[in-house]
């Protein structure tokens, strides 16, 4: 089954797609991060968070959270690596495993940086578009901040799509 990706622009908070049924966020709990927000929004045990996020990021893979609804998916801070291959591929035997269908990737919808790193989306946008990549994942809502959208699409269009026939039917 082929993925569809759909793009939403987020504004400073954590607005949750109801439809989704697994939440997928950057290990990171210090001070104003994406995963804070959900957490609040939800009402889930900081604690709990915390020492998932922490046991997520001593591992270096990802973390499957399902005392929490939706389900969430604590992705290890990637540290400046460009190449995230692993980590995606990661999430997505995840996802995988608990039997994901929609998933709301959070992992870009607040970003402290001016630019998006672009190795990184073609690392993640690659992985997600390999045809030897199988997932029970029919939907994922891709979180971006509303000050970096350009920086996304210019990623997307001018290097990915137009190069990967796999990558343009994400978006079909």
């Amino acid at each position: 089954m082929t993925m569809k990706v759909k793009f939403r622009h987020v504004r400073h908070r954590f607005p949750p797609y109801p439809r989704a049924d697994t939440i997928s966020a950057t290990a990171n709990t210090n001070d104003s991060t994406t995963l804070n927000a959900i957490r609040r929004h939800y009402g889930w045990s900081d604690e709990l968070i915390k020492k998932a996020s922490k046991e997520c990021n001593l591992a270096g893979e990802v973390a499957i959270v399902t005392e929490v609804k939706p389900t969430l998916l604590l992705v290890p801070k990637t540290n400046g690596k460009e190449d995230v291959t692993y980590l995606i591929e990661d999430l997505i035997a995840a996802a995988n495993k608990i039997g994901t269908r929609i998933l709301n990737f959070t992992h870009y919808g607040f970003s402290p940086r001016k630019k998006y790193p672009r190795k990184e989306l073609e690392s993640i946008i690659r992985t997600m578009s390999n045809h030897r990549t199988k997932s029970t994942i029919e939907e994922i809502c891709w979180d971006v901040d509303f000050r970096r959208w350009k920086s996304l699409d210019n990623v997307w269009t001018t290097h990915i799509i137009w190069r990967n026939s796999r990558a343009r039917a994400l978006l079909e």
